[in-house]
């Protein structure tokens, strides 16, 4: 059994992915993992009620200060010496920190979970790149190649950044972690959806696709006088803010909102709707996959992730092309069928809990093979 201290920006697995999938890994009796994660959720706009939390050989501690603070690393430091943990997860490299210190205090190896390492479209703060646009695929590259001199190994869960067999041009301390999907329980009938009804699930900011989330649905909305969208998700920044107000208060009759629900209600309301629209260029993928649950075509403007244009979803880059992929959506069941069945089929094939699982303790076995020819 591997023993595990992960840190988590959240944790829970009644809400987040990736403690759905360590939660299937320790209650197989392969990892026994202690979760560091904040009381806060951000991205999804909850607040955990219980600090303590504990499962088959997984115990969550959730925090109210600052992951990075000496006082949170303090506490973690004192259930690693107790816990004599074989490796650290650290589920973001922003939260790096923390793990460094309790590597140097046990001298284990750290594994970094991140959704992006080099992809062009990751998001960077614009003194690394001196805003200029021609600059950030070589500050991408130079931030990624910094962070691996620093860690033991790297999980990353963009299939654009790999080639066919999973390889990383940045070398083998890079694995493939395919971002994991829940399968849906139970699901409601096609017959109750509301074809006039498209929906937006999540945080709403600038990384997230904030600008064409306003600028889609507002052309739509003006477009198609019968249309309403209902958008779930807190706004995480200044850009996402101006786009829900612009919303709400331009079609206040026809936009709907709500900051938070929970992750049932959240799939009942995908499939209840005629469409999703992932807003994001490379972003969304929690939706994405949540959409091809609940049999709901997507609408993206971006071929980003598992997304291919036709087969599991419509890309509509411009405003314009978006008003024409609901019509087309709405006039031609067969196209929507298609979509539907192509994203129920994309995550089955490549992100189920189980085959996430597999995946993840792979590398956690691999990056221990790796400490141990350090040593």
């Amino acid at each position: 059994m591997i023993k595990v201290l992960a840190i988590y920006p959240a944790f829970d697995w009644r809400l987040n992915e990736m403690a759905m999938v360590w939660q299937l890994l320790c209650q197989s009796g392969q990892v026994k993992c202690s979760v560091f994660a904040s009381r806060k959720d951000r991205l999804k706009g909850h607040v955990a009620a219980l600090d303590h939390e504990s499962s088959e050989n997984l115990e969550v501690f959730r925090l109210d200060a600052s992951l990075v603070s000496q006082e949170s690393i303090d506490k973690m430091i004192a259930v690693a010496e107790q816990e004599r943990p074989d490796l650290i997860f650290c589920a973001t490299s922003p939260i790096l920190d923390a793990a460094q210190q309790i590597r140097q205090r046990l001298s284990v190896p750290v594994l970094v979970h991140d959704e992006f390492l080099s992809d062009r479209h990751l998001a960077l703060p614009r003194r690394q790149y001196l805003g200029i646009e021609a600059l950030r695929p070589f500050a991408v590259q130079r931030r990624a190649r910094r962070l691996l001199m620093e860690i033991d190994a790297m999980v990353c869960s963009n299939p654009k950044e790999f080639d066919c067999n999973s390889r990383h041009p940045l070398g083998e301390k890079v694995f493939y972690l395919p971002w994991p999907h829940p399968a849906v329980t139970s699901g409601m009938p096609v017959a109750e959806r509301d074809p006039e009804l498209g929906i937006y699930i999540g945080s709403i900011s600038k990384p997230k696709g904030a600008a064409n989330l306003k600028r889609h649905v507002s052309a739509l909305l003006a477009g198609d006088p019968h249309i309403r969208v209902r958008i779930i998700g807190p706004a995480t920044d200044r850009q996402g803010e101006d786009a829900l107000r612009a919303l709400r208060e331009g079609w206040p009759d026809r936009v709907s909102y709500l900051k938070s629900c929970s992750r049932s209600e959240a799939m009942q309301q995908l499939a209840s709707a005629s469409f999703v629209f992932s807003a994001g260029v490379s972003s969304n993928w929690g939706l994405i996959g949540d959409a091809w649950n609940a049999g709901t075509p997507v609408l993206s403007p971006n071929a980003h992730y598992d997304l291919d244009d036709g087969e599991n979803c419509l890309v509509c880059r411009e405003a314009q092309d978006f008003v024409a992929a609901v019509r087309r959506l709405r006039d031609d069941g067969s196209l929507w069928r298609k979509l539907s069945q192509g994203g129920s089929r994309t995550v089955r094939e490549l992100h189920s809990v189980q085959g996430v699982a597999e995946c993840l303790l792979a590398g956690l076995y691999a990056t221990l093979g790796k400490g141990a020819r350090a040593q």
